[in-house]
């Protein structure tokens, strides 16, 4: 297929207009004339060979080409300008700002609690957090220049390690079933065969893990209350802390919740997971300042605190 020659200015004009639907106010914020802008949209529109705008005499309105065409465009400019916000702050030296893309459960459920103490210890690094929902578990799919990232906090396997790439394991990971201590003073846990009065409570990014968990302690076939699948672990472990259910939660993410008693751990099983929490970034950043020691406080935090729950 034969490479599109696109224009950024060209481009940049048409998220404009598509924002303001109206060309005279897209030349002031442009700071071109009104005659430039136009210009610009026909040769785009003549370019694609798809007319992006319907004119009236009163102003103009997205075609459906246009409107899809422009949540693309918004997409990719918004991520070029936190690319070059990025590479602007690449060589911050002892002070700057760290961008970390992070899976939303371990962001609200670990990290968020904790980065008071990390702001104590080291206040000349601003942490800024890019969260994807739900799981990033390949490698391969962080692409940091794009997201204008410089690190990132997944869950994933050391065996598909990337040329390029400094990984590092911050903690293993294990499925452990937790529930609220008065959802339990209200319905019998003490057993797994007892899940079959219990609503049970999982992530829709873990589609088998109470399946897998059921085997591994003897009752495959067990019949629970009910199910409930919620959008990713965070929303999961809110729910068991508020009584709805027995969850099955990623046991480093719930150290907190177990230590302080608002999640209890009631069944002697945590399921090993062959995945690790991996803290990585691009090989050439790795001994940079603030990189290393973002790197140093999260594995202090992650020992100073292992997972709490029954053995395996």
């Amino acid at each position: 297929m034969e490479r599109l020659s696109l224009n950024l200015s060209t481009i940049r004009t048409f998220e404009v207009v598509g924002r303001h639907l109206n060309f005279t106010r897209a030349a002031s914020e442009l700071n071109v004339t009104q005659a430039a802008v136009s210009y610009r949209i026909k040769t785009l529109e003549a370019q694609l060979g798809i007319p992006l705008f319907i004119r009236y005499n009163q102003g103009v309105t997205l075609t459906e080409a246009g409107r899809s065409y422009l949540l693309i465009v918004g997409d990719a400019l918004r991520h070029l300008e936190e690319g070059t916000r990025w590479l602007m702050t690449r060589e911050v030296g002892e002070v700057g700002t760290l961008r970390i893309l992070v899976m939303q459960a371990f962001a609200s459920l670990w990290l968020v609690p904790r980065l008071q103490r990390f702001r104590t210890r080291h206040p000349e690094i601003d942490v800024q957090l890019v969260s994807w929902i739900g799981g990033i578990t390949r490698l391969d799919a962080v692409d940091f220049a794009r997201y204008g990232i410089d690190a990132t906090i997944l869950r994933s396997s050391m065996d598909e390690v990337l040329p390029g790439l400094w990984v590092e394991p911050i903690a293993t990971d294990s499925a452990i079933a937790v529930a609220s201590p008065e959802l339990l003073r209200s319905r019998k846990l003490a057993a797994p065969a007892d899940l079959r009065h219990h609503l049970l409570l999982h992530a829709i990014t873990w589609p088998d893990i109470w399946g897998d968990w059921l085997s591994a302690v003897g009752v495959p076939r067990l019949k629970p209350a009910g199910e409930m699948r919620l959008q990713h672990t965070g929303f999961t472990v809110q729910a068991a802390k508020n009584g709805l259910g027995v969850a099955m939660a990623h046991a480093p993410l719930v150290t907190d919740e177990l230590a302080e008693g608002k999640l209890v751990a009631p069944l002697p099983m945590a399921l090993p997971i062959d995945r690790s929490y991996l803290f990585v970034c691009p090989i050439d950043r790795a001994e940079k300042p603030a990189i290393v020691r973002f790197r140093d406080w999260l594995r202090d935090e992650m020992s100073a605190r292992p997972p709490s729950g029954a053995q395996a």
